[in-house]
Parts: structure tokens; C-alpha cells; sequence
């Protein structure tokens, strides 16, 4: 049994989950794009940028609560995923807009765009932070001027509240998908113990975020001595470099029989490549974020370009909504952090999980 086919069977073992036939139909969330564009028109109105608003004087009129988006950066797939689920989800609400803002990887730039969301008096900050900046400061400051700042890193500080998926379980959800294929094919050989041969390729050699995925996953593949992590490289989140990575791979290890990466994006150049050099069938191959949308994770995963796709939640809707309770509800008192999981996706509960979601939002 191919290593791919058997990777297949292990969800029932490994979750409980699962998408009536037509996709598109039924992901609550593969339509974004389409809801934007059937949103009552009246309820979205023009939202300037914040030197333009005060040039035109629209700041005086616009009484509607800002609910302000720190963003690290908007290149990649997922943070644009977060920035239009906001987009759909604040533009439903009347009396609030959606202010989003992109620091382009620079830590003094968010910080700036923090001090000018506390000036403008904003209703509510979300901080999706620049990786090693220091925010502390001048979330003291917006929390001091009764600005509530929900942090969706588990390494912010001061923030009234967390909200994440803690890379780490990530990185064991994506382990133990590999060691339990393994032990499955080992099964399937008539051999007593899991054997085999891992490649990683994450996205840069410097993020926190990558190197807390890297740390999860390697505690994972230490629960069976037999499988090996024989090649970990940086992509920088591209396909086309993960392309190149992978065939450095091949020359380098000559065989290896998974391969995790840590997007979808990722993985797709590692798909590319695996066909390319006739290895395809052997391989099993995982990648992280299980988006909607055509060539996003759930879709590769649905056409069996991808093996499997951890389910990374968007974290911005739980935001939302612990927002709304805090000023709807002045008693309310939201718990320091809360931590929403990752699920496996794979062929077995990819029905269920397209019907259904994978994840859920916390009680509050």
C-alpha cells in the first residue's frame, strides 16, 4: 500500500470530523468574496484613509465605533483571509466600520499605527503583531485610555485579552500525522516499528512563528525513534521556492517519504516538484491553513493535489466577538487568553469539516 493511500485511513483514528458534494455551496467561509459582493450596498459605506478623512473633514460626521486591524503584513494568503472576514463581519453590524491597517513587516510602523489608533479614540484594537517587535508600550497606552486590544499572538503582552492557535500544536497536530502514516505502513510491510524518512520546509529561517511550528513537530516525530527528519529548509513562503527546495531535497536525500509545509502555498510548490521528478505517488504531503477558494488548501486537498491540511483558525471572528460582548455587556470580563486548536484535515472528514467548519468559537 502506497504511503499516500495509506495516510488516508488515519483520521478516524487521529479526529472526529467531515462537506455536502458541492464545495462551493456549502464552506461557510469559501464565499467571502461573494458575500462582499452581496452585502446590502447602503450598510457599506465609504471608510477613507485617516489623513484623507481629516483633509475632506469626514472624521466629525462618521460617529460609527472603529473597530481598528493592526496587521504584521498583507502578503500572504491567510492574512488576507483574516482582513476579508473582518471586512464581511463588521460591515454587517450597524454603528461600526472596519479600519485595517498593514505594517509591512516593520515594527516601528505598527507601533505608529497603534499610538494613531489610540489618538483617533478607536472603539477597539486587534493586533495581529510584527514578529519580535516590542508593543507593550503603547498597548499600555490604548488599554490606560480604556481602548480595549485583543492580541492574536500568544507572545503580546498587556492586551485584555489572546486569542490563537498556539503554533506549536500546529507543528504536533502535523508530527503525529506523520509518525502514525508511518506506522500504519510499517503494519502494512509486516514490521514492528515505524520507519521513515521527513522533510520540512517551513517559511523563513527567522520567524517565531515558523520555529514554534518546527519545535511541535520534532516533539512529535520523537515519539518514534524509526522516523528521521532528514532535510529542513526555508521556502520564504513561496512555491517557486519551495520548488527549488524540494529538488535540493532530492539531490541531497535521494528518498524521503513525507513532507511538511507550513502553508498550502508551500506546499503546492512541493506538489510541482514531487511530479515533476516522478515521486509523487510515494510521497505524503501536508501544508497548513486549509483556506477556501480555488488553489487554497481545501481545494488542493479536495482535487488530491495535497495529502492533507492543518486547519489553522482565522482567530479575527472570535476577536469580533469578545468585542461586541465587552461593549454590549460592561460586566463582562473576557479570561486572559483563549486558545483555539488546529484540526487535521484529510479526505475522511473533508466533507464533514467543509459543512461544518473546524473549528469552534469560545464560550464566552
Amino acid at each position: 500500500m502506497h504511503l499516500r493511500l495509506s495516510s488516508l485511513l488515519l483520521a478516524p483514528v487521529l479526529l472526529s470530523s467531515c462537506e455536502p458534494p458541492d464545495e462551493n455551496a456549502n464552506d461557510p467561509f469559501a464565499q467571502h468574496n461573494k458575500k462582499l459582493q452581496q452585502m446590502d450596498q447602503q450598510a457599506m459605506t465609504f471608510q477613507p484613509p485617516p489623513e484623507l478623512a481629516a483633509t475632506l473633514g469626514l472624521e466629525k460626521n462618521d460617529t460609527r465605533a472603529e473597530v481598528v486591524f493592526l496587521q504584521s503584513q498583507t502578503t500572504a494568503a491567510f492574512q488576507l483571509y483574516q482582513k476579508s472576514m473582518l471586512t464581511i463581519l463588521i460591515g454587517r453590524q450597524s454603528g461600526n466600520r472596519f479600519a485595517p491597517f498593514d505594517a509591512s513587516g516593520k515594527p516601528e510602523t505598527q507601533a505608529r499605527q497603534l499610538q494613531e489608533a489610540i489618538q483617533r479614540k478607536a472603539a477597539a484594537i486587534i493586533i495581529d503583531p510584527v514578529e519580535k517587535s516590542e508593543l507593550t508600550g503603547p498597548i499600555m497606552d490604548a488599554m490606560a485610555a480604556g481602548i480595549p486590544v485583543i492580541g492574536l499572538d500568544k507572545r503580546l503582552q498587556g492586551c485584555t485579552t489572546l486569542v490563537y492557535c498556539d503554533p506549536l500544536a500546529i507543528g504536533k497536530v502535523a508530527g503525529t500525522l506523520a509518525v502514525e502514516a508511518l506506522k500504519r505502513k510499517a503494519a502494512e510491510e509486516g514490521k514492528n516499528e515505524a520507519a521513515g524518512r521527513v522533510v520540512q520546509l517551513r517559511g523563513s529561517d527567522d520567524s517565531p512563528w515558523c520555529s514554534d511550528v518546527a519545535a511541535g513537530f520534532s516533539e512529535a516525530l520523537k515519539t518514534a525513534p524509526g522516523v528521521v527528519l532528514v532535510h529542513d529548509a526555508a521556502t520564504e513562503w513561496s512555491a517557486d521556492n519551495a520548488f527549488q527546495r524540494l529538488v535540493d531535497a532530492i539531490r541531497i536525500q535521494k528518498q524521503f517519504d513525507i513532507v511538511f509545509a507550513h502553508s498550502d502555498t508551500i506546499a503546492q510548490g512541493v506538489v510541482k516538484a514531487a511530479t515533476t521528478y516522478n515521486i509523487r505517488e510515494n510521497l505524503l504531503i501536508a501544508g497548513v491553513n486549509a483556506l477556501p477558494g480555488r488553489n487554497e488548501g481545501m481545494h488542493l486537498l479536495r482535487t488530491g493535489e495535497i495529502d492533507a491540511t492543518l486547519g489553522r483558525p482565522p482567530l479575527v471572528d472570535a476577536a469580533l466577538e469578545i468585542i461586541m460582548k465587552i461593549r454590549k455587556d460592561p460586566g463582562f470580563k473576557p479570561k486572559a487568553e483563549y486558545q483555539i486548536a488546529p484540526l487535521l484535515i484529510t479526505p475522511s472528514n473533508l466533507d464533514h469539516v467543509t459543512g461544518n467548519g473546524f473549528y469552534s468559537l469560545p464560550k464566552l
